[in-house]
């Protein structure tokens, strides 16, 4: 809002000529609030959180995280004050997902009480975040020292610009969406799943391991159910057939990383969210992955590295 001078949802982008416009304007406030003539410049000042955050578009956001609770890798905490939003907590660190138009509208204060807020502003900044989910990776004091001791030349300065890199804070929330989340996509219907395990590149035999995987997942209706069964022993039918499924939760987790190598999030979406008691009412037979166009690329230059 200091940048652009009216409430967005967009993101500040820290680009030189940005962060520059921004320290201006918050040295310029510090004068006019405090009458502060001699201002430290933010260079010597304590940096005790960063937030790294991005917007991605989805047009299934209550589905989409309904889906996250059945397909997490780990055990999150689901909190907040509304049902569209998820953390997950560490002592120096916490990854945030939420609706963003849901937040909004819980924080809407009431505009005829309100002749400091512009009502129109208001409701455009709400029609703006439809359809929008906002991702953050909150980093606190220990997290931020712990990124300076990795990169020397992080360390020069308290507050160094270069820890707001675009490529490291998408590399921090590409780690914790793809650790919690994945990358497959949300089927409907269990044999379309089937057909594309088909078109893969897979031996028969891996083929076969996939399938099974995918059903016994439909099953427990979550993945980590799934994987109890799996590590105890369990029979699964694959074309008809009864097979004995079996094995150690990495061999389970590496099934489950090969069904998201080819697009495929491992439960599909419940039968009685869409048919006798439709909860979303029509939705397409394929809801897309929303994570973000450009990490497809920064999936592979992190593969590399």
């Amino acid at each position: 809002m200091m940048i652009c001078g009216m409430r967005t949802v967009d993101l500040f982008c820290c680009t030189p000529e940005n962060i520059k416009a921004l320290t201006d304007i918050f040295y310029m406030y510090l004068f006019e609030v405090f009458s502060m003539e001699r201002i430290a410049r933010l260079e010597h000042w304590n940096l005790t959180r960063i937030d790294y955050a991005i917007n991605i578009r989805c047009d299934y956001p209550e589905l989409f995280f309904d889906m996250i609770k059945r397909i997490d890798r780990h055990k999150i905490v689901y909190a907040g004050s509304y049902a569209s939003s998820l953390e997950k907590k560490r002592k120096s660190s916490k990854f945030i997902l939420y609706d963003k138009q849901e937040e909004i509208m819980d924080t809407q204060p009431a505009l005829d009480t309100r002749p400091d807020i512009d009502a129109e502003e208001w409701n455009l900044y709400t029609e703006e975040s439809q359809h929008i989910i906002r991702m953050e990776y909150q980093c606190y004091a220990d997290k931020i020292q712990a990124m300076k001791a990795k990169c020397p030349e992080l360390r020069c300065y308290e507050f160094n610009f270069g820890l707001f890199d675009e490529y490291l804070g998408n590399s921090l929330l590409y780690k914790e969406y793809t650790e919690t989340i994945g990358t497959g996509d949300f089927y409907k219907y269990r044999n379309d799943a089937i057909r594309r395990i088909a078109h893969s590149p897979f031996t028969e035999k891996m083929k076969i391991k996939l399938r099974c995987t995918m059903m016994l997942c439909a099953r427990a209706r979550h993945v980590r159910e799934a994987e109890k069964q799996f590590t105890t022993g369990t029979m699964v039918r694959d074309n008809g057939n009864a097979i004995e499924f079996q094995g150690s939760k990495e061999t389970f987790r590496r099934y489950i990383r090969q069904l998201e190598s080819i697009g495929i999030a491992p439960v599909p979406i419940p039968k009685e969210w869409y048919s006798s008691n439709p909860k979303y009412g029509r939705i397409p037979n394929v809801i897309p992955n929303p994570i973000p166009e450009e990490w497809k690329q920064l999936s592979q230059e992190l593969r590399n590295r």
